[in-house]
């Protein structure tokens, strides 16, 4: 029922502001920007917003002061063409109201222009025809009335309406939006010197209507269908102030005419307007698939590439291992490098399993333990906030860090911890300060005047110092109650929040 009642309401006001009727031609006009509005009603809430529609015409046309049965007569010829229109176009898969697309454009010429309005006048002639059974100047002539002012409404109001719904979601950049307004205001100009009173001399013999396809025409090439449709809207209601007021270009055009070529005029130059524009957005909507295309390639290329370097590295920890049974005298050195080999290639298999290069922080920390813990029969156990999933290691960063946590793990298996069966591992995320931090806790004692912030010499963490990222990285070591703590606190740019699911 509020759908109902805002869609009346909202066609009423559009009518009232738009629907000026033509001077000697009763309540036929040229331009009724309410059919448009209306067809966008339908086309976004369906066709049961339809009486609403309905009730909101029949307003309209009474508030303007139409006798009961010709308010009626009218509103049936809206109401068919709404709903023909709008039954047609829901029903074509090319038409997307959020895709603008030459498909998109094409049906809504075809279906609403031609079949639509053209239904709508056949309703609204018949209402006529009993009403008052003849025809002033014939029936042809009021079938074209009839159907001129719908069909120009379809054309220019409908895709103003749609455009402005996708504009709110899709801001014109800032570029763009210096452009148009430029555009609008040489447009404004130029239309003010067209269609209004008579120019001064000297501009006289420039103010020809057929100036305004150029700014059309740069609009459709240049800023997209909103801004494009917009100008037509307000070049045709410029236009028909002149009709009405027998000004300007079109100012013997109702006596001549009876309206038909400021019609005809506003439906070429629409027509021009939208394909231009529906024709570049259809170039754009298939350089994006073009792109993402690529961008699917290039990612599967480069998962393939990760995924071998891990086969390769993991190829190279077996002839290692095998190493260290031939040679137990190096076993310790051996494992060292298994571990770090190990590191490299648990960040090379994640980069293969994710959509980026970029590989999630939990996951690395997860993969870098559970390879420790096999390395060196001592289990790691690993707490991580579920609130840390978002946060992601930069693709430049990740074999560093994952080195380094490999460091700190094996220097917490081998002073303590192995021998207690005991490494404690736990990874912390703050939003609000950017910082992640991973905490490597094993039983032991650490020298009581040693620097709290900076790495301490002849502990074998000597890697650790020239792995560190020189910038977003810093570790340091703490005692409590029996327990060495080693924290690795991440920042910007080693790390950073990703919203966007990953892929796997």
């Amino acid at each position: 029922m509020p759908a109902l009642a805002g869609a009346a309401l909202l066609v009423l006001l559009v009518a009232q502001a738009g629907n000026i009727a033509a001077p000697g031609q009763g309540a036929t006009t040229l331009f009724v920007p309410a059919s448009g509005v209306a067809l966008a009603l339908v086309l976004r809430g369906g066709l049961a917003l339809l009486p609403g529609v309905g009730i909101g015409w029949l307003l309209a046309y009474a508030l303007a002061g139409e006798v009961p049965l010709h308010a009626l007569a009218h509103t049936l010829g809206q109401m068919a063409a709404v709903g023909v229109a709008g039954h047609w176009l829901r029903r074509r898969a090319p038409f997307d109201s959020d895709q603008p697309s030459f498909d998109m454009f094409k049906q809504l010429l075809l279906g609403a222009c031609l079949v639509g309005a053209g239904v709508g006048a056949l309703v609204a002639s018949a209402g006529h025809a009993l009403l008052h059974g003849a025809f002033e100047g014939g029936v042809a002539l009021h079938l074209a009335q009839a159907w001129m002012g719908p069909a120009l409404g379809f054309l220019l109001a409908t895709p103003l309406a749609l455009a402005c719904h996708r504009a709110l979601h899709q801001p014109m950049a800032l570029a763009r939006l210096r452009e148009g307004v430029l555009l609008w205001l040489l447009a404004a100009i130029a239309a003010a010197i067209i269609f209004g009173p008579a120019p001064a001399p000297w501009l006289a013999p420039l103010a020809n209507a057929y100036w305004m396809f150029l700014f059309v025409g740069w609009s459709g090439m240049r800023l997209g269908l909103a801004p494009t449709v917009a100008l037509l809207n307000l070049v045709a209601l410029m236009a028909l102030w002149g009709v009405y007021q027998r000004t300007g270009f079109f100012a013997r055009d109702i006596a001549a005419t009876w309206g038909f070529g400021y019609w005809s005029y506003l439906m070429i130059l629409g027509v021009l307007g939208l394909a231009l524009s529906s024709y570049m957005a259809d170039q754009q909507a298939q350089e994006g698939r073009r792109r993402a295309a690529e961008r699917a390639q290039r990612d599967a290329l480069v998962r393939e590439v990760h995924h071998r370097i891990k086969n390769n590295l993991q190829g190279i920890v077996g002839m290692l291992r095998r190493l260290d049974r031939q040679h137990p005298q190096l076993h310790e050195a051996i494992n060292q490098m298994v571990s770090q080999v190990h590191g490299i290639a648990v960040v090379h298999g994640l980069q293969g399993r994710s959509a980026g290069e970029s590989i999630v922080l939990a996951e690395l920390v997860q993969a870098v333990a559970q390879g420790m813990s096999q390395a060196w029969a001592t289990p790691v156990r690993l707490q991580s906030a579920p609130h840390c999933l978002p946060w992601r290691v930069a693709a430049s960063e990740a074999v560093p860090v994952a080195l380094v946590l490999g460091e700190l793990m094996r220097n917490a298996v081998k002073h303590g911890g192995q021998a207690a069966q005991d490494v404690q591992l736990h990874c912390s995320c703050d939003a609000q300060a950017q910082h992640a931090r991973i905490t490597v806790s094993n039983p032991g004692h650490w020298a009581p005047d040693a620097a709290r912030d900076a790495l301490p010499a002849g502990h074998g963490l000597d890697l650790v110092r020239l792995l560190l990222p020189r910038q977003g990285a810093r570790l340091t070591h703490d005692a409590l109650d029996g327990r060495v703590i080693a924290r690795l606190d991440l920042f910007h740019p080693v790390i950073c929040v990703d919203n966007a699911p990953h892929g796997h």
